[in-house]
């Protein structure tokens, strides 16, 4: 008898935690600015880029992008949410919320009115699943943030026409700038040696020399060596000496 009575308050007790459980209101974070990390997982460098950018779009007076991170939903669904973040945070028509619980591998996105305009639900679904979820997945939250805000940006850039850039954040500039120089130089030379490649030819077959390939290559030597009032560019420098070694190569 006594261990049957045990075993009802027990019972009770257990099915009074989980109601209390299921009542009890998940907790939300306090907003911290453009971004609240507050499962600290993000590194200083992304929380700064963020930062700036966040300066960026306030200067050109379009959508705000707002991202929270949390360890645990307590048991809410994740779009359910976003949606009490974003009115606790009284965010408005202009934001967008992007939502991180890292220790549940689960996120959203809630916006505002304009902001749904703008970027449309199914287009922002989209961009999540090419550039956000893979490396969330894999637990890499400043690489989901980094290949995610761009391309947002991006469209933000062409529905709102504006010009928010994200030159030099998120790991955008070192190798991009370069790549976009050498293909411009190598295409310069290109044109060159094109432009000229028929003169040359013509020349060379009626006489047997080129006055014009030697006069061109005064001209870039004069370019490449020059010391004159004007200074001469690096690319323009680079650009005469591919040109003249094209020149010269040919037979």
């Amino acid at each position: 008898m006594t261990n049957r009575i045990i075993r009802l308050i027990l019972t009770a007790c257990l099915l009074t935690a989980l109601c209390l459980t299921g009542l009890a209101e998940p907790r939300y974070p306090a907003s911290s600015g453009e971004t609240t990390d507050a499962a600290g997982v993000l590194s200083h460098t992304m929380l700064e880029d963020l930062r700036t950018l966040d300066r960026r779009m306030d200067k050109e007076d379009t959508l705000r992008l707002k991202i929270a991170t949390v360890d645990f939903l307590d048991a809410s669904d994740v779009h359910s949410y976003a949606e009490t973040l974003f009115d606790r945070w009284d965010l408005d028509k202009n934001d967008i919320l992007l939502l991180m619980a890292v220790g549940e591998d689960l996120y959203a996105v809630e916006a505002g009115k304009d902001a749904d305009k703008l970027v449309p639900p199914a287009m922002m679904s989209k961009l999540l699943a090419a550039h956000f979820e893979q490396p969330f997945l894999q637990q890499e939250y400043d690489a989901a943030i980094a290949a995610f805000v761009p391309a947002l940006v991006t469209e933000i850039n062409k529905a709102d026409r504006v010009s928010v850039n994200t030159d030099g954040l998120f790991g955008r500039s070192g190798a991009n700038m370069f790549a976009d120089w050498a293909v411009k130089l190598q295409e310069g030379a290109q044109t060159l040696e094109t432009a000229a490649e028929s003169i040359f030819t013509r020349e060379d077959r009626s006489t047997g020399f080129s006055f014009i390939k030697v006069i061109l290559t005064v001209i870039l030597l004069m370019v490449i060596f020059g010391s004159g009032r004007k200074k001469r560019s690096l690319f323009l420098r680079i650009l005469s000496g591919i040109t003249l070694y094209k020149i010269w190569k040919r037979r």
